[in-house]
C-alpha cells in the first residue's frame, strides 16, 4: 500500500489579528441588519446578513489554519477543518460541528432552499457567537504543530491551494 502523498505546508500570512477584526466586523454587520424591524429586511438584506455570518466563521477558521500552516482556501474543506479541531479538543463530541452546521445552513440555505426568515437567523446568532468563541478558544489552546486533517479530500485541496499560491507568487513577481 502506497504512503499517502505529503500535505504541503506554507508560511502563514501575518498578521492574523486583522482577520479576527474583520470577522468581528462581519458579525456586527449581520447583527445590525438583524436589528432592523422585519418589514425593513428584504431577501437581499437577509442574504447579506447570512453571507456576513459565513464570512465571519470562515475568517476565524482561516486564522486557526494559517497559524498552524494548514491550507484553507476552499470552503469545501471547512467542515473537515472543524472536524479536526473538534477531534483535537477531545471534549463533547461534535461541540463545534453543530455551530458550523448552523453557519453552513445559513449560508447555503438561502441559495438552495426557501428563503430564511429574519427570526430564524436571529435565533441562530447565539449559536454562531458560541461557535466563534469556541474557535477562538481552540486557537489559543491547541498547539501550533497540530497535524491537519488526514483525508484525501484535504490533501487534494491543499495541493490545489499550493498550486494557486505558486501561480500567484509567480505572476506577482513579474
Amino acid at each position: 500500500m502506497a504512503a499517502p502523498e505529503p500535505i504541503p505546508y506554507y508560511q502563514p500570512q501575518p498578521p492574523l489579528d486583522p482577520h479576527l477584526r474583520t470577522s468581528d466586523e462581519l458579525l456586527a454587520a449581520a447583527e445590525a441588519i438583524l436589528a432592523r424591524p422585519d418589514v425593513e429586511i428584504d431577501e437581499k438584506l437577509l442574504d447579506q446578513a447570512c453571507k456576513n455570518i459565513w464570512g465571519a466563521v470562515t475568517r476565524r477558521l482561516g486564522v486557526f489554519a494559517d497559524a498552524r500552516r494548514w491550507y484553507f482556501c476552499e470552503n469545501g474543506v471547512a467542515g473537515q477543518l472543524v472536524n479536526r479541531i473538534d477531534d483535537a479538543l477531545g471534549v463533547d463530541p461534535h461541540q463545534l460541528l453543530g455551530g458550523f452546521a448552523t453557519a453552513e445552513h445559513l449560508f447555503y440555505g438561502g441559495f438552495y432552499e426557501d428563503p430564511l426568515e429574519p427570526d430564524d437567523v436571529r435565533f441562530r446568532m447565539s449559536i454562531i457567537r458560541a461557535l466563534c468563541a469556541a474557535l477562538d478558544d481552540a486557537h489559543r489552546t491547541l498547539p501550533l504543530d497540530l497535524a491537519p486533517p488526514n483525508s484525501q479530500r484535504y490533501r487534494d485541496a491543499a495541493r490545489r491551494c499550493a498550486e494557486r499560491r505558486a501561480r500567484h507568487a509567480q505572476t506577482s513577481a513579474v
